[in-house]
């Protein structure tokens, strides 16, 4: 009876005996997709055409600041990104012509007034963390759609992912650091330079930057890296003694920053 019972449901359903549980010979070409946690990141790519200068930046910082760490979560709501970028500095425009003196840092040529910050301010590791470097708006323009690009469709709201560069040809820092294994031996030459955005011979180690909220306004940009890292140093005078970070500065007991209309 149990015979025929079996037979009969074999042929109303079919499908339903076609594979015993647990045989995955149906599943082959499938690719399972990543959890989106810390240790199980979403694979995310970014097309570096067009901003190939603020990558080589990024690759400095996560190879060189952050260890070779290349896994990220984005933040949970857009807003956050805004409260990233207040709190990162860049908010303070800290390579406006005008700002130079008053926030201790250097643009690497005057097209690179525009503050590229990372960890991005659309990663939870940004913000009050994160590092500020100089860039021109275009290449940041240019950033932008391509961050969103690679986001779209992959990295959901709250979700750890890792970084992948491909596009234009890299810069030292990006070969170093998309390396397998990661050669890190490129950020013990303290001297390595490098021509970006136009200009020749710069240490990226020397323009990287992290806001000091403390002592008067308007705060200052301590270095994060290469000569004076830990040091706030004069405009202009590197050579000089470099202050240590989180000595009280002059200026004006207010600082206010406009962005777009909008006091910060």
């Amino acid at each position: 009876m149990i015979s025929k019972n079996l037979f009969f449901l074999t042929l109303l359903f079919p499908a339903a005996f076609a594979a015993p549980i647990g045989d995955s010979s149906n599943n082959e070409g499938l690719v399972k997709r990543a959890g989106g946690s810390r240790n199980d990141p979403v694979h995310a790519t970014f097309d570096i055409t067009g901003w190939e200068d603020i990558a080589e930046e990024n690759c400095y910082a996560m190879l060189c600041i952050r260890n070779g760490d290349r896994v990220y979560q984005r933040v949970a709501t857009e807003t956050a990104s805004d409260l990233n970028y207040r709190q990162s500095g860049a908010a303070f425009h800290p390579f406006y012509e005008s700002q130079l003196g008053s926030r201790h840092t250097e643009q690497i040529n005057a097209d690179t007034t525009s503050a590229e910050e990372f960890p991005w301010k659309s990663t939870q590791q940004g913000g009050e963390n994160g590092y500020v470097f100089p860039a021109t708006i275009e290449q940041q323009r240019v950033q932008g759609a391509a961050i969103g690009h690679g986001y779209a469709g992959v990295v959901n709201f709250n979700e750890w992912f890792s970084i992948t560069f491909t596009g234009a040809g890299m810069g030292d820092y990006c070969r170093a650091l998309f390396s397998n294994p990661p050669d890190t031996s490129i950020c013990k030459k303290k001297d390595h330079k490098q021509a970006l955005f136009g200009t020749p011979n710069v240490n990226i180690s020397n323009r990287a930057y992290q806001v000091v909220k403390t002592g008067k306004t308007p705060y200052a940009f301590k270095h994060v890296s290469g000569d004076y890292d830990g040091k706030i140093t004069k405009r202009g005078e590197t050579s000089e003694t470099p202050e240590e970070a989180g000595s009280e500065k002059t200026g004006p007991s207010e600082d206010s920053v406009t962005k777009q209309g909008a006091t910060l």
